[in-house]
């Protein structure tokens, strides 16, 4: 149904990786994702976000 159009993509999705970390993804209107940032609390309590590329490796790392 949804490749016929009668059903939207998914736009927004909020949930945890498989390394246990927060994610948020924002998706085109086909749905293909375009932008992940995923928010990490290390053992030691710093905080980051992070901008995976393509691989889903870091590209940029934020420390706050």
């Amino acid at each position: 149904m949804r490749e016929q159009g009668r059903l939207p993509a998914n736009r927004v999705r909020l949930g945890n990786t498989l390394s246990k970390s927060s994610a948020l993804t924002l998706s085109d209107a086909s749905g293909k994702p375009r932008l992940m940032l995923m928010l990490m609390v290390t053992p030691d309590g710093k905080p980051s976000i992070q901008f995976p590329d393509d691989k889903g490796k870091p590209a940029r790392i934020i420390d706050l």
